[in-house]
């Protein structure tokens, strides 16, 4: 994916959604003085393909149980056997 972006190009996966990257860069007046150091933020985003969309639309959603177990929970679980 990399390669790609470098090259300025999105990634396609079909039916799955596209990636592709955008940036926000600090105004220049010439081309000669457009350079990685005027870029401020390099963003990478995904957006969905229609077919998946629409099926994850369409799909009952539930959401699992939310309960945390372990270190940050507080809550020290013996998995010792």
């Amino acid at each position: 994916m990399g390669k790609y972006f470098k090259d300025g190009r999105g990634v396609d996966l079909d039916e799955f959604g596209e990636f592709s990257v955008t940036l926000n860069a600090r105004s220049v007046n010439t081309l000669e003085e457009a350079n990685a150091d005027t870029i401020k933020r390099v963003n990478v985003t995904f957006r969905l393909g229609k077919k998946l969309r629409e099926e994850l639309r369409s799909e009952p959603k539930t959401l699992g149980s939310l309960e945390v177990n372990g270190y940050q929970s507080g809550k020290i679980i013996d998995e010792t056997i």
